[in-house]
């Protein structure tokens, strides 16, 4: 990647310009002066390079199309997101008849705010007798008269829009989606960019370790950069490092954090960005400012850990006291409950089972933790097939992100218990009320043991609690690193607690 000094700071991370392409960055940057846009390099390079085509030179397997279908932006505050994509929206409405483009955000509320913020800089700019605009509420929608092409806003959770055939979608603030909605987005989006020549551009500011869609695409563009990929996704990415000089960002000074900031921010060439992050700094910290974590994600693009609301389960030290040697029978006519869970972000998925002896008590096991979530339906239909216990069901939490595995378990023949999130939070809360169970004394007398998986112990010091939502109750919460030890736990002893009853066998009638 070449970026000259001149431009200031490099990104930390960026897709690298392929020259054997041509691309309509040039195009797009003339719309910009026609707008009165400042044009900052990292604008002009992120045109040049997101809107290469495809070409028989640079050995493209489908020459004319766009060489990236997802294109990722991540900067930080002040960094120009969103006004970089105005007139990426403007070439495509008259590049293409009867083009369609679309723009999202967490809420439907959100994502109309976004449509309109840009139809009117459209409505009041050179192309303004071009367009008609309609704002009925639901119905907002931005036509070009001659192209006849349209710009309308969606929600994530709209289900009826993810059907259209889009060429161009744009969703803003990608770090307030959440895992379920950010999968339901994809699993619409995805499917049409196989039949049409349609990009997805994202953009966003570092978020908060519950960010998990974000954390996803963030991961998997540093990846794409790293391994030299220069097809599918484009990717770039200003942020400040994690550790400077052996020294975690967060623990830094305010006036060291402040000069690190200024030297990745993309402004700092053109704005004098120390005296203006000193001011910010200080009004973050005031008492209705949003913290000195809340300056370095907005201003450093750098993902703090979402700490404020969500409370650790449980002492770090708690469940290593109930680790014991008492394992699970093994008897095809013994009952044992049995539970998979998936990380939001599909770093690593975990098989769980859990059965009680004949005081009550329960015993846990963690029957496998892996990295990746591809391998949970062939092992979980393997230990189903193989019988070692009775298993009437297997449990499992019923969203967007474990629904594929669950329906090839289904498919393969066995029984699901699938958790509501009512019934969810029901079991993360049995399993922290039999963890601190005390006797009349109140003297502690846990109801569940385990046998000391390290990645079970891990995801209890490093689990938290947050509000379950319009179900009530609180449920655990990712941190930082995946907890699905714990979740498939508490799962499978809810499994085991709602085994079915057996059936009533009233023997042979005979007439005496």
């Amino acid at each position: 990647m070449s970026w000259p000094t001149s431009w200031g700071p490099a990104p930390r991370y960026a897709t690298p310009r392929t020259p054997e392409r041509e691309t309509f960055g040039p195009q797009v940057r003339k719309i910009a002066k026609l707008l009165g846009l400042k044009r900052l390099p990292v604008q002009e390079y992120i045109w040049d390079v997101a809107l290469e085509v495809q070409s028989e030179a640079a050995g493209d397997p489908n020459p004319g199309e766009w060489a990236y279908d997802t294109c990722d932006l991540t900067l930080p505050r002040r960094g120009s997101k969103t006004v970089t994509f105005q007139p990426v929206v403007m070439h495509r409405a008259e590049l293409i008849q009867r083009a369609s483009i679309a723009m999202t955000a967490q809420t439907g509320k959100a994502a109309t705010k976004r449509w309109l913020d840009l139809a009117n800089v459209i409505e009041d700019s050179y192309m303004g007798d071009r367009v008609r605009k309609r704002e009925s509420v639901g119905r907002e929608r931005l036509t070009w008269v001659k192209s006849k092409s349209i710009l309308e806003p969606f929600s994530p959770k709209d289900d009826a829009n993810h059907g259209d055939e889009h060429d161009l979608i744009g969703a803003d603030e990608v770090w307030k989606i959440d895992a379920a909605q950010g999968h339901s987005l994809d699993q619409a989006i995805r499917p049409m960019m196989l039949t049409n020549n349609l990009q997805f551009w994202r953009f966003s500011t570092a978020g908060t370790s519950a960010s998990a869609y974000y954390n996803a695409m963030r991961r998997q563009g540093r990846e794409a950069v790293k391994s030299g990929r220069n097809r599918g996704k484009f990717y770039i990415e200003f942020s400040v490092p994690e550790v400077v000089g052996g020294v975690k960002v967060e623990e830094l000074s305010d006036e060291a954090l402040v000069e690190l900031i200024a030297a990745h921010h993309p402004r700092s060439y053109d704005l004098d960005m120390i005296q203006f992050l000193r001011d910010e700094l200080a009004n973050a910290q005031e008492p209705e400012g949003e913290g000195r974590d809340g300056f370095l994600r907005a201003y450093g693009n750098h993902t703090v850990l979402d700490v404020s609301r969500i409370p650790l389960v449980a002492a770090p030290v708690m469940a290593r006291g109930l680790k014991t040697s008492a394992g699970i029978p093994v008897g095809s006519d013994i009952a044992v409950g049995l539970a998979f869970d998936l990380d939001p972000e599909k770093r690593r998925g975990a098989i769980s089972a859990v059965w009680r002896d004949e005081q009550g008590v329960a015993r846990s096991t963690i029957i496998k933790s892996k990295p990746g979530t591809t391998w949970v339906a062939s092992e979980a239909i393997g230990i189903l097939e193989r019988g070692l216990n009775l298993y009437p069901h297997i449990a499992v939490n019923d969203t967007t992100v474990t629904r594929d595995v669950a329906d090839q378990i289904h498919t393969a023949g066995f029984e699901l218990l699938k958790v509501n999130s009512i019934d969810y939070a029901g079991a993360c809360n049995r399993w922290y009320d039999e963890t601190t169970a005390v006797d009349e004394h109140r003297q502690p007398k846990p109801t569940l043991w385990h046998e000391g998986h390290p990645q079970y112990l891990e995801s209890v010091a490093g689990a938290g609690w947050r509000d379950a939502g319009r179900g009530g109750g609180r449920v655990f919460a990712v941190r930082d690193e995946p907890i699905v030890e714990l979740t498939s736990t508490a799962l499978a002893l809810w499994a085991f607690d709602h085994l079915p009853e057996p059936e009533y066998d009233p023997g042979t009638f005979k007439i005496r």
